[in-house]
């Protein structure tokens, strides 16, 4: 019973873990994602407004893309790399563990040598 009861303390903290590490991961990659669309809007209104000698579209920033733009253009320092995946593989791997783990103890119980 000791066996059963160590597994299914491993099996908790794995799933812990899992549920933490992806979650980092998914905030991490749509924060990621929302300043990348961010910049590629302003890179875009830029090229549109600020295009040629012919361009007379010189309209306001829209709202959302303003943070991303300098008086010389687009903020092109702000686009940071895509977030390491590291998270998400280690998420992943505790929820193969914590299934490892689920079934070890699913068939010590029902063989009955608790």
């Amino acid at each position: 019973m000791t066996g059963v009861v160590i597994r299914l303390v491993l099996l908790a903290m794995a799933l812990f873990l899992a549920v933490r590490l992806l979650h980092r991961s998914a905030v991490a990659r749509r924060e990621w994602a929302v300043r990348d669309a961010a910049l590629t809007r302003a890179e875009e209104w830029w090229a549109r407004t600020h295009g040629g000698p012919f361009d007379q579209e010189r309209r306001e920033v829209p709202g959302d893309i303003a943070p991303y733009l300098g008086p010389n253009g687009p903020r092109s320092e702000l686009r940071g790399p895509k977030p390491d995946q590291a998270a998400w593989v280690w998420g992943w791997i505790c929820v193969v563990i914590a299934a490892f783990l689920a079934v070890s103890v699913v068939a010590q119980l029902s063989s009955g040598s608790v």
